[in-house]
């Protein structure tokens, strides 16, 4: 007996039409979480950057302060014990605890004696990234640095660097699991085989954010990691970029969770992809992307990038585990090999434009730690271009009389894809090239005969090493001095003499001058010859 098709208002096209504008409405409320993450960003500065501090590095004081602090020029992440103050002695004077004041740290001490003071500080900025480093103070008198223990973070940054990997790759893998499940939805063996996967990726995804949790505990405490790990609900709860990785972490773990479900695995495939992109949202928000000059092309390029990745690398090892199943293999590797060219195309669209956006240079690229990762990674897209292009012309044709050549290179395409990851995982980690390349400062100025050369390496800051060269100004000859004196300060920062140690009779050097905040700093050089002080002024812009 022939069935009647429904007809316009009968419940079989209700039920049709409930399950179109429920997964309308799903997609749409990510959209609308991931655009709204765009649009709210604003300017951003491109690093936390230590502005000032009080006392200022290497002030001189009569009295002991009651507190200490360190201003940034964006607000940082810091739990108690983040900044140390040791005494003259080498003991801890600081309270062991750190009060927030916007952007500003401030740190209770308790101390009476005279002597040198040293402030040892680590802080987490806005993008993930862990920023430490000391400077001192003097009280009456000047007795040198206290030595400080050196912290090994080895472990912590292992356990910080596998959580990156485990985050990462169970995200695209529950990404990638979502969009396989729509390109062959009806097959029930590959839904079954899927939802197995989504369980798997949600999960790994969910513990990698926790022990992402534990590398920054490590890393902002100061702390071997097993001790650091109590900090964990401090940063989860009190810090923004705690707060993000754990929200990361629990729409990971709700996901892996909701998926041991059948039913709502093979219902709401879109949800899980809706899941995966709010995840890859709250990455993109928590990284790089955000201090970005500009931030909302930033935050679209990353989003892109991962959601991409995603459908590419994460629908690759989805595939593998459907291929052995499915009813259809030819039909789904076709499906996929088109889904995964759009993604190759988009892949390398957004990340030629976070790399532009996030070196900004070529000495960049090639001169600093994130530069060469990402020549790297780029190596690493090459390879898995040379798979996707090997099974679309030659292996997926193939499938429809054996699928075996096409496992075996997505086997491989997988293996090749976790190493990018991987590097991945250590190029978050990163500060971005924008802020890391090395422009030393290099000058002449010119007073009568003389003539000298200053130049200040890496010129950021924090310690740099100054050198002073001095020359006859009309030949060019090297001219011996008597004696040099170097002073430095900025605007905010009343100037202070450096350590000068002569190296020749026309070369000195300020090595470890601590530069404690970007701006212009204004050098000061006294050159005592046959017994006339001449003084030349330089302008040193510091990062």
């Amino acid at each position: 007996m022939r069935q009647r098709r429904p007809r316009p208002g009968s419940s079989g096209a209700r039920n049709i039409g409930r399950s179109g504008w429920l997964r309308l409405r799903v997609a749409l409320g990510a959209a609308v979480v991931l655009l709204a993450i765009v649009v709210s960003a604003g300017p951003a500065s491109a690093h936390a950057t230590l502005i000032a501090t009080v006392p200022a590095g290497d002030e001189l004081l009569d009295d002991v302060p009651a507190t200490v602090q360190l201003q940034f020029d964006e607000p940082v992440d810091v739990v108690d014990g983040g900044v140390r103050v040791f005494g003259p002695d080498g003991g801890r004077v600081d309270q062991g605890r750190v009060e927030v004041e916007g952007s500003t740290l401030v740190v209770p001490i308790d101390a009476a004696g005279e002597g040198t003071y040293t402030v040892a500080w680590r802080a987490l900025s806005e993008d993930n990234h862990n920023l430490e480093s000391s400077f001192v103070f003097h009280v009456g008198t000047r007795t040198g640095a206290a030595e400080i223990a050196a912290i090994d973070d080895r472990l912590g940054d292992a356990v910080g660097t596998v959580g990156r990997l485990l985050a990462l790759g169970g995200m695209l893998a529950l990404f990638g699991a979502a969009v396989v499940r729509l390109l062959d939805g009806a097959d029930a063996a590959v839904v079954a085989r899927l939802r197995s996967l989504a369980v798997a990726a949600g999960a790994v995804g969910a513990i990698g954010t926790v022990l992402v949790l534990a590398g920054s505990a490590a890393a902002t405490s100061g702390r071997p990691v097993l001790e650091a790990v109590r900090f964990i609900p401090d940063l989860a709860t009190d810090t923004r970029t705690g707060q993000l990785v754990a929200a990361r972490g629990l729409v990971l773990a709700v996901a892996a969770i909701a998926a041991l479900a059948p039913r709502a695995w093979r219902g709401g495939a879109w949800a899980f992809l809706a899941a995966a992109a709010a995840a890859m949202g709250l990455l993109a928000s928590s990284g790089h992307a955000w201090t970005a000059d500009q931030r909302g092309l930033a935050l679209a390029s990353d989003l892109g990038h991962q959601v991409a990745a995603g459908t590419w690398v994460g629908g690759a090892v989805a595939l593998l585990v459907a291929l052995r199943v499915t009813s259809a293999p030819s039909r789904l590797a076709h499906r996929f090999s088109t889904a995964a060219l759009v993604g190759a195309v988009v892949v390398a669209a957004t990340g030629t434009a976070s790399a532009l956006i996030n070196t900004g240079s070529w000495e960049a690229l090639t001169s600093t730690d994130y530069g060469r990762l990402l020549i790297g990674k780029a190596i690493g897209f090459a390879i898995l271009v040379t798979f996707g292009w090997m099974n679309r012309r030659h292996l997926v044709p193939l499938v429809e009389r054996t699928a075996a050549p096409l496992l075996r290179s997505l086997r491989w395409e997988v293996v090749a894809a976790v190493g990018v990851l991987a590097l991945t995982a250590v190029l978050i980690d990163q500060p971005p090239g924008r802020t890391a390349v090395d422009r030393p400062f290099n000058d002449y100025e010119t007073s009568g005969e003389l003539m000298v050369q200053l130049t200040v390496q890496p010129a950021r800051t924090g310690t740099n090493d100054m050198h002073l060269y001095f020359y006859d100004a009309a030949s060019g000859a090297q001219l011996p001095v008597d004696a040099v004196e170097v002073r430095a300060g900025t605007e905010s920062i009343p100037p202070r003499r450096l350590d000068v140690v002569p190296v020749t009779a026309s070369h000195a050097s300020a090595l470890g001058a601590s530069l404690t905040a970007p701006g212009t700093w204004t050098v000061d050089a006294t050159v005592v010859r046959a017994g006339t002080p001449t003084t030349v002024t330089f302008e040193v812009p510091v990062r």
